[in-house]
């Protein structure tokens, strides 16, 4: 078994690599349309991480791998800045429910999703 120094070495790397990963698939998803492509984005992330979050609970994934796939993959596939910037682009020329629309439509997707991960695997 390896030592908790080079546990800790790797598993830092590896979500290094996981981070990087998830980047590319953002920009990937996002190059054609932005806003779709966010929202894509944001509801696989976040089905990831509950999907994991049940795992690890269940005690079917090793700590490390939580933090690989949830910090490193998920965390860089979701970013809240790249959601919140959308929204702020073009701001005051479009209508009220178009905005809220796109504030709350992704919200509300996530949630279900995270909730339907848990009903369904849980």
């Amino acid at each position: 078994m390896l030592g908790p120094d080079i546990t800790l070495v790797l598993t830092l790397l590896a979500t290094l690599v996981a981070g990087a990963v998830g980047a590319l698939i953002r920009a990937a998803l996002t190059v054609r349309s932005p806003r779709l492509g966010t929202a894509a984005a944001n509801v696989t992330g976040t089905a990831l991480l509950a999907l994991l979050l049940v795992a690890l609970e269940r005690g079917a994934i090793a700590d490390e791998v939580a933090v690989v796939l949830g910090v490193g993959l998920s965390g860089s596939l979701t970013t809240f800045s790249g959601w919140i910037a959308l929204l702020a682009d073009g701001l005051l020329d479009r209508p009220m429910r178009t905005l809220l629309v796109d504030l709350l439509l992704p919200l509300l997707v996530a949630v279900g999703v995270t909730v339907l991960a848990f009903a369904v695997v849980a």
